[in-house]
């Protein structure tokens, strides 16, 4: 795995990646607020300058309407004498007050001096042709008259006067009917756009304003803009946290799973050395109990030899089960794919139970439907390993009755298969409910404690749940107390090609238990060369024994032999290194095809297939059965004679 520094590198990458973004954007927000701020106050100076445009020109309206407006003669609104033209420019109320006419450019330049800092703007009406000369434009406003004149209706700016900034607006004035008169005399007429009215709106608190709001603005945009630096940076922290607890997590995790496989594969070893171990004492146990029981015995010796006979082989079934089910645990547990006669596995049963269940006073019924295949493909050793421990774990729970092995063919199975159901049925005590849902685990039993009715160590039914799980099919169980237990095993299999027969009754026994053929024995325990030697020989074989693997290979160059029984374990040279030098022809050229047969404590398929690679031909498991080592005999003797 990666080191902790460069998990994290990516997280830094995006992290500053994600900052650089956030900071172009909030730059951006920035920029474009004061973008919009000062677009409103140049929108607002425009309204308030329009508002005071407005004003002006309301007065001037009012004032026309009415013809001017007469004020008392005063220092601040003495007659004007622009305005002498006109008859009744001055007047006198009954009462003998003066008064003088105030027409509207007169009227406006009088309340733009005297109250025009209550609102800011400055209005001024003038043209290029004013009566009263201090009317007159100034610069800007001349420019805007000009393009009054060439039909512009508004003119606006933004100013600097003074230091200071002013929004400007002129709007054309058209003569009305009231104008004329003051203004007759200079050749005005209705309609005609003979000046304009100026508005000057100062910026200067419009602009204090846009600058609080500028400020604000950058103030909260600052404060978003380290509100989320800080965001981002704590799930950035946060994430590195969770990468490194995951990374952490994750090197322990592989740590246990390496520990437990180590474990695993060490228990494995052990288990296989424990079995080599105790196989090959038990292989001279019940090969020297084979060769007693082949002699004259009274009735009560060969009661003793059966029931020792029982107990090695009860022995040999749960060394086989306990490195079944630590192969299966494992995942290593290999099945082979080779036809299998349904006829031949009924038959082992029968053989294998028939006397067990006389023993126990019960009845052994094995039934196939017509309809089954005489032949299947599977792995015939797993196949019979499971229907052994079904009906074996049947016949030692029922104390009267029956037994039940019946087969089915279930129908509408895919092309070129079958789905076969497998029923055990027996008349037994039945199963409590709540010990059902366990039978099939590791080491479970009905009866527990120190008061049990049956023996076992309580694997038989749980290597069959592992075994049904790995080949694909299923396995369920009903029961009933005091009526017996029925288990429903279904199982799919290829059928052999071109063989679709059904089943015959039975297949002859072969009762031949003599074979006049020349045997290396190579086996470097003394016990189980004597078992082995014996038997082969009182089957009429003729037998060399080979203490080690080299000592075979010497006695092969020099003598002829039909058939080679090879021991794994051996000191000097094993059984492996012997075959392959066989095969290699360091024993001479005839003896290369020789057959070779493994006979050792070494039982696990793995080994099986290493036994094939080497060279060897077929295996026998110890402890070694008779009737086993015989149809072994019986096999290749016919291929000899063939």
């Amino acid at each position: 795995m990666p080191p902790l520094n460069e998990l994290t590198l990516p997280v830094k990458r995006w992290t500053f990646l994600i900052l650089v973004c956030w900071t172009c954007i909030s730059i951006f927000f920035v920029v474009y607020t004061f973008h919009l701020l000062e677009d409103s106050t140049l929108a607002q100076v425009h309204t308030k300058a329009q508002e005071a445009f407005n004003k002006d020109q309301s007065f001037r309206f009012w004032a026309t309407m009415h013809g001017g407006v007469y004020v008392p003669i005063t220092e601040k609104t003495p007659p004007n004498k622009y305005l002498s033209q006109v008859k009744e420019r001055d007047i006198s109320t009954p009462s003998g007050r003066e008064l003088t006419l105030m027409n509207p450019a007169y009227m406006v330049r009088q309340l733009n001096e005297s109250f025009g800092s209550l609102y800011g703007a400055q209005g001024h009406i003038t043209s290029l042709n004013p009566l009263r000369p201090e009317n007159a434009p100034d610069a800007w406003e001349r420019a805007a008259l000009l393009k009054f004149e060439n039909g512009a209706d508004e003119v606006y700016a933004i100013q600097n006067k003074g230091g200071e900034r002013f929004a400007r607006l002129m709007q054309p004035m058209e003569v009305t009917r009231g104008c004329l008169k003051c203004h007759a005399h200079q050749g005005y007429k209705v309609g005609d756009v003979r000046g304009g009215v100026s508005v000057s709106v100062p910026m200067a608190p419009f602009l204090a304003a846009q600058a609080d709001l500028k400020f604000k603005s950058g103030l909260v945009v600052s404060g978003l803009w380290f509100f989320g630096v800080c965001l981002v940076l704590f799930g950035s922290s946060l994430l590195a946290r969770n990468l490194r607890e995951r990374d952490i997590l994750t090197r322990n995790l592989e740590t246990a799973k390496t520990n437990a496989e180590s474990a695993n594969s060490a228990k494995s070893v052990f288990l296989a050395n424990m079995s080599h171990e105790i196989r090959t004492p038990l292989n001279g146990i019940m090969g020297m109990l084979q060769l007693f029981k082949s002699t004259p015995l009274t009735a009560e010796q060969s009661e003793y030899v059966d029931a020792a006979l029982q107990s090695s082989q009860r022995l040999t079934f749960l060394l086989s089960d306990i490195l079944d089910l630590s192969m299966i645990e494992k995942g290593v547990l290999a099945f082979r794919h080779e036809p299998v006669e349904i006829a031949s596995l009924v038959d082992s049963i029968r053989n294998l139970f028939t006397v067990a269940a006389k023993q126990t006073g019960i009845d052994l019924v094995l039934s196939v439907d017509p309809d089954v295949p005489q032949r299947v493909m599977s792995d015939p050793t797993r196949l019979q390993q499971l229907l052994t421990n079904l009906v074996g774990n049947a016949i030692k729970f029922t104390p009267e009755g029956h037994v039940r092995l019946t087969i089915h063919n279930l129908k509408h199975s895919p092309p070129g298969q079958c789905r076969l159901l497998f029923v055990v049925g027996d008349t037994g005590e039945g199963i409590p409910d709540d010990k059902i849902t366990h039978i099939f685990s590791p080491f479970a039993q009905a009866s527990e404690g120190y008061t049990r009715n049956y023996q076992g160590a309580g694997l038989g039914l749980a290597i069959c749940s592992r075994l049904v799980d790995a080949i694909g099919g299923s396995i369920s169980v009903s029961s009933q107390l005091g009526q017996g237990t029925e288990i429903y095993c279904s199982l799919t299999f290829d059928l052999v090609p071109g063989d679709m027969a059904a089943i015959p009754g039975t297949r002859p026994e072969e009762t031949q238990h003599y074979y006049d053929m020349a045997i290396l024995l190579a086996e470097d325990d003394q016990v189980s060369r004597m078992v082995a030697e014996r038997i082969l020989s009182k089957s009429g074989c003729h037998v060399t024994c080979a203490r080690d693997g080299r000592e075979a290979l010497d006695i092969l160059k020099g003598d002829h032999f039909d058939l080679v029984v090879m021991d794994i374990q051996m000191p000097v040279m094993n059984g492996l290194e012997s075959t392959r030098a066989i095969r290699n022809g360091e024993a001479g050229e005839w003896c290369r095809s020789i057959p070779i047969i493994a006979m050792t404590a070494y039982a696990m398929d793995s080994d099986r297939k290493s036994f094939n690679e080497a060279g060897m031909d077929d295996y026998i498991p110890k402890p070694v059965d008779n009737d086993s080592l015989l149809e072994t005999l019986r096999k290749y003797s016919i291929l000899l004679k063939s």
